[in-house]
């Protein structure tokens, strides 16, 4: 919700709210001057849409999609050339997604998500704007979070944060058992990692609890991340699927990112940041870097401050703001519907073996049961 300009109005939406609105959100809406509306859950779909476009049109000056990638209300909604130019934010760059056909301009996260859109994409119009980040207040030294964690306060910390299904092993990928090998060297006995975001019951991570004697601890979902941040030393990037945001979060607050080792592709992996190791390309290489990591201090701190310099002044404040101005700047003035003229697919390497890679692991991370919850919580509602 940050501004290009302090007289920014930003006012929100919410199409299919059945959660609590959280309240930075209404709070970052009223700064700015806002409002919200959320549309009755019983409310038809082709209702959803007319009243979404009326009062875009008559409203809004440009409108920023922030939506669930399989939701089309909003290409129905604005599937007419009229009204204020339509923004499309890629957060699901690697999922389906509808909206492109709608999109003035679409809003990809970085440059990998840029080549994504691209070469599968018929755009109309392609824009980078990164990640925004909000950063935890660390009020305490490392050592006080340690303690308030029950952990020895000379104990070297890693932390580690992503959905489980981003640790699923894959081919020759195992994060557990790599972790089990790493804690229980002879040398990284005084080593603890901190998981959050997966499920401690999960058989895996019990596993690596059970083998590493509890020197593995899986916190699950945790509403507050302060203690665990800064308690850490320094950051493991989860693989084989990389989770961006709590890196980059990671960085932005000193804490060194350790890269993935061996990606199956570069697409699923953070990119290049000042002071980030390249991705090793062997696991004993990797465990070397972790462990270069675990005993030179001096090491992670030059790390941690090249790392968190170059992602503060790409993801954070003034610097953020003005690549918004740039996007604002680069908008069309009206919104108009379609795909480019301009055949934009290539024989792109990568992004075929990306394909075939989701092709095979997302069925065995679940994302298909999700859908399928999703779809029969849908039935009931109308049923």
């Amino acid at each position: 919700m940050a501004s290009a300009t302090d007289d920014d109005i930003h006012s929100f939406i919410l199409l299919d709210q059945d959660a609590e609105i959280p309240n930075w959100l209404i709070a970052a809406s009223q700064k700015t001057g806002g409002s919200y509306i959320v549309l009755p859950s019983e409310m038809g779909f082709m209702e959803k849409a007319k009243v979404l476009r009326n009062i875009s049109r008559d409203w809004a000056d440009i409108i920023v999609l922030h939506i669930h990638p399989n939701n089309p209300i909003c290409s129905v909604a604005f599937s007419e050339n009229e009204g204020p130019p339509v923004m499309f934010v890629n957060h699901a760059s690697l999922c389906f997604w509808y909206g492109v056909g709608v999109a003035d301009a679409v809003l990809d996260m970085g440059v990998q998500d840029q080549k994504l859109t691209i070469s599968q994409r018929r755009s109309k119009n392609n824009l980078l704007l990164p990640l925004p980040i909000n950063l935890p207040d660390l009020k305490q030294s490392s050592s006080y979070y340690k303690e308030q964690l029950g952990i020895d306060p000379n104990c070297v910390v890693m932390l580690t944060s992503a959905p489980g299904y981003k640790y699923l092993p894959y081919e020759n990928l195992n994060f557990q058992n790599t972790m089990i090998d790493i804690l229980n060297s002879s040398q990284n006995k005084n080593v603890t990692l901190i998981v959050l975001g997966v499920d401690p019951q999960d058989v895996n991570w019990k596993e690596a609890i059970e083998k590493t004697s509890g020197r593995v601890k899986v916190m699950g979902l945790q509403k507050d991340v302060v203690p665990y941040y800064g308690a850490s030393d320094f950051y493991l990037e989860s693989f084989p699927f990389g989770s961006f945001t709590a890196s980059l979060e990671a960085a932005a607050l000193g804490k060194p990112i350790v890269s993935a080792p061996m990606p199956v592709s570069p697409y699923l992996v953070l990119g290049s940041i000042n002071g980030k190791a390249k991705n090793p390309d062997s696991m004993d290489n990797y465990k070397a870097l972790v462990e270069a990591y675990i005993h030179d201090a001096k090491f992670r701190m030059e790390s941690g401050e090249l790392q968190q310099k170059s992602v503060v002044a790409t993801h954070l404040g003034t610097a953020w703001r003005e690549k918004v101005k740039n996007v604002v700047k680069n908008m069309p003035q009206n919104h108009r519907v379609g795909f480019s003229a301009e055949k934009q697919y290539k024989n792109n390497e990568d992004v075929n073996k990306l394909n075939h890679i989701l092709a095979l692991i997302q069925p065995i991370q679940g994302n298909f049961n999700l859908l399928y919850g999703t779809f029969n919580k849908w039935l009931n509602r109308y049923s």
